[in-house]
């Protein structure tokens, strides 16, 4: 009996250690780079009229908030996500590149309609 017992718990290690580790909840890339693009575009809008946009964190804090309202996602969601793909160069490479490559397109489209 005992023998069997031991068995079992070894038998269980096994299939728990083998198993993939889960993917961490993160955002989309696509999701990941709309928002990203707003928010871009948020900060380049202040910081052309206003200066550095880090002087007024209260005040952006509301249109950050509008744009998590937007696409439905919590602070701490983006900001767990943004952490996520912040240690994944890569990926966050990625990324910005494509929301760079968003805002050119927007502006090209104001500049050439």
């Amino acid at each position: 009996m005992r023998r069997a017992f031991t068995y079992g718990w070894i038998c269980l290690l096994f299939i728990v250690a083998c198993q993939e580790a889960a993917a961490p909840q993160v955002l989309e890339s696509q999701k990941m780079i709309d928002i990203l693009t707003e928010i871009r575009i948020l900060e380049g809008s202040y910081s052309a009229v206003v200066g550095k946009p880090d002087t007024l964190k209260s005040y952006m804090s509301k249109y950050y908030q509008l744009i998590f309202d937007q696409y439905q996602v919590s602070p701490d969601f983006y900001y767990q996500s943004y952490d996520y793909y912040m240690a994944h160069p890569e990926q966050m490479e990625w990324i910005e590149d494509s929301v760079i490559n968003r805002i050119s397109d927007r502006l090209n489209r104001l500049q050439h309609p």
